[in-house]
């Protein structure tokens, strides 16, 4: 789903080590728990288990299935990470200049891949909101409102599911909103021009 260039996906594999199918020196756990606490995601999630479902394959998955905003989100926290353990190891002057030059291009592309909007629409809110339920809720409420001729009503209800379907879209991707805020200013908000 994210739109992460090849040549960003190749500086990311090459800082984090990922061609041994770790992820920096994070064990299973940690890997686990570092991902969980940046985006509320369980990386080891079946949906995640991708060719041998190392960490590596499970981190080039989350790239293929979340959204730029998780995806940028998430490896700009791993960069930092790399970035404390990188200089703590003492690099040479050389070693550290490379590294840290392709640390930096990475960061200003994911900070611009944050920024985009998600060509693919994101069904993963739709399934937490329950929205077959609500759907069939809503699909009786509206046809009981035009039959009792009271079509402002029907319109009511459908806004409503609207505006909570977009607020649990900018609440999943960490954009800020007010309660006070119309449909439209969220949408927009969620699909910036």
């Amino acid at each position: 789903m994210a739109e992460i260039t090849i040549e960003t996906k190749m500086k990311l594999e090459q800082l984090f080590g990922m061609d041994s199918g770790y992820v920096m020196d994070l064990s299973g756990p940690q890997f686990e728990d570092f991902i969980y606490d940046k985006t509320g995601i369980n990386i080891f999630d079946k949906k995640y288990n991708f060719r041998s479902g190392s960490k590596a394959n499970r981190l080039r998955a989350f790239w293929n299935l979340e959204s730029n905003q998780n995806v940028s989100k998430l490896n700009l926290s791993l960069l930092a990470y790399w970035e404390q353990k990188f200089r703590l190891s003492d690099p040479d002057e050389e070693t550290f200049y490379s590294f840290y030059r392709l640390k930096e291009e990475s960061v200003k592309e994911l900070n611009i891949l944050s920024k985009q909007p998600n060509k693919k629409f994101d069904v993963s809110t739709i399934k937490s909101l329950q929205v077959e339920g609500n759907f069939q809720l809503l699909k009786s409420d509206i046809q009981r409102t035009l039959n009792d001729n009271q079509p402002q009503l029907a319109l009511d209800r459908t806004h409503t599911l609207l505006m909570t379907y977009l607020r649990e879209l900018c609440e999943a991707h960490d954009i800020s909103y007010t309660n006070k805020e119309p449909l439209d200013n969220l949408f927009s908000k969620y699909i910036p021009e």
